[in-house]
C-alpha cells in the first residue's frame, strides 16, 4: 500500500455523490485524474488489468490516474467521489482499503463537499482531504487495525512519562509480547525507539522555536530527567541540546 500520508495534493477538482442504478456498466478510458470513492449504499465492481475490485460501504477505493477500466453496478446505491490531482502517489492499479469506521469518512466527505461550494472554503476542504488520506494510511491491514488505538494514542500521548509497551498493548487489547511483535513488523523499529524518536523530534522543535529551558523541554517531551534527555539527545543527534539550539535557533517574535 502506498504511503497516503506522503501525498502532495496539487488540485482538489470536485466532490460529488454518484447515483448508481443496478445492472449498468461503464467503460472508462485513460482516467484524467485520481479519485477516491466511498459508499453510502450499494455495490460496484471495477475490472482493471484482469482483476476485480469491489466498492461497498466497508471499503474505500482509490482509482489511479490514467487507468482504463470497466465498472459494473452490482447493486443500486450512491457513491461519494472525490477527484483530485497529486504528486508522490506511485500506483498503477486500484487500491481497496477496508474501513473500520465508514461513517466518519462519509461525514468528512459531506463537510468537504460543502466547503468546495465556496471560494474561501477550498483551504479547509484541502485540510479535510489531507486528514482523510492520513487516516486511510493507518487502515488497510489486520496489523494496522489492531495497532490503530495505540497509533492514535501516540499522536497526543507520546510525551507521557508513564507511557510503556504495557499501556499501548492495553489500548489495543492484546498482550505486550504480541504488541511488540506487530509494532516491529509494521514500523520496522521497536515501540521504545519509535517513542524516543517522536520525543526527540518534538524536542528539536522546542529547542529551535521556543524560549523554554532545556529542563522544561525535557519534561514536556516525556523524559524522566534533564540528564536522561541530554544523554539521549547527544547519542541521537551528535550534539548537546544547547549546541543544537545555538545552531538552529529561529527568530522569536
Amino acid at each position: 500500500m502506498p504511503d497516503l500520508s506522503a501525498v502532495t495534493l496539487t488540485q482538489l477538482i470536485d466532490a460529488m455523490t454518484v447515483q448508481s442504478p443496478k445492472g449498468r456498466t461503464l467503460q472508462m478510458h485513460c482516467r484524467s485524474s485520481y479519485a477516491l470513492s466511498f459508499c453510502y449504499s450499494g455495490k460496484i465492481t471495477y475490472t482493471h488489468q484482469g482483476k476485480e475490485f469491489v466498492s461497498d460501504r466497508d471499503h474505500a477505493v482509490l482509482l489511479p490516474k490514467g487507468a482504463s477500466y470497466r465498472l459494473y453496478r452490482n447493486e443500486t446505491g450512491s457513491f461519494p467521489l472525490i477527484n483530485f490531482q497529486c504528486e508522490n502517489l506511485p500506483m498503477d492499479t486500484f487500491l481497496v482499503i477496508p474501513l473500520h469506521n465508514p461513517e466518519s469518512y462519509l461525514a468528512d466527505f459531506e463537510q468537504l463537499k460543502t466547503r468546495l461550494l465556496f471560494p474561501y472554503g477550498r483551504a479547509k476542504a484541502l485540510s479535510i482531504f489531507y486528514d482523510i488520506l492520513y487516516r486511510l494510511s493507518t487502515e488497510g491491514t489486520a496489523a494496522n487495525a489492531i495497532l490503530l488505538p495505540a497509533i492514535h494514542y501516540l499522536e497526543t500521548g507520546f510525551s507521557d512519562p508513564e507511557l510503556s509497551n504495557a499501556v499501548l498493548a492495553a489500548k489495543c487489547g492484546i498482550s505486550e509480547i504480541y504488541f511488540r511483535q506487530l509494532f516491529k513488523a509494521h514500523f520496522g523499529t521497536s515501540p521504545r525507539q519509535y517513542i524516543l524518536e517522536l520525543r526527540l523530534s518534538r524536542a528539536k522543535q522546542l529547542l529551535a522555536g521556543s524560549t523554554l529551558t532545556v529542563s522544561e523541554i525535557a519534561e514536556r517531551c516525556g523524559f524522566t530527567s534533564p540528564y536522561h534527555f541530554s544523554r539521549a539527545f547527544h547519542h541521537a543527534v551528535q550534539c548537546t541540546p544547547s549546541e543544537y539550539r545555538k545552531e538552529n535557533r529561529l527568530m522569536i517574535l
